[in-house]
């Protein structure tokens, strides 16, 4: 039995909260990452000197705990394009590093079409998990 999609959010939250969690100031980051994120997830955007500004912590702390993040496995983060936009930036999703709860799957793969223009275009996804192009 999966996640459903509302419940993503809440279950990795509570999960990278936990003594299994990552360590306290990696939480703090995620924990202000999440804020971003609609209730499946998706949509998260912001920059590093945003996440730095609602943490109180410098854009270096900031940018070595998320990349902490992604290497213990509580996030994956895509370079992307939004539409109208001539910069890229991160778009990250939540990931589950153990099982959430006994005999449950990590979190499903990241929602992107699997394919050489998609994986080298960098895509990016609106609210409603449809791509945009870069």
């Amino acid at each position: 039995m999966g996640l459903r999609d509302s419940q993503v959010l809440f279950k990795w939250r509570a999960s990278f909260m936990s003594t299994n969690g990552p360590p306290s100031t990696t939480r703090y980051v995620l924990l202000a990452l999440s804020r971003y994120m609609d209730p499946d997830g998706t949509g998260a955007f912001p920059s590093i000197a945003t996440l730095a500004k609602d943490t109180g912590l410098s854009q270096r702390a900031v940018k070595t705990h998320l990349a902490l993040a992604v290497e213990l496995g509580w996030i994956e983060r895509k370079h992307c394009r939004r539409m109208g936009q001539k910069w890229r930036n991160y778009e990250y999703r939540p990931r589950f590093p153990i099982p959430v709860e006994v005999g449950e799957r990590p979190s499903p793969p990241f929602l992107v079409e699997r394919g050489a223009n998609h994986a080298e275009a960098g895509e990016c996804h609106d609210q409603a998990g449809e791509p945009r192009s870069p």
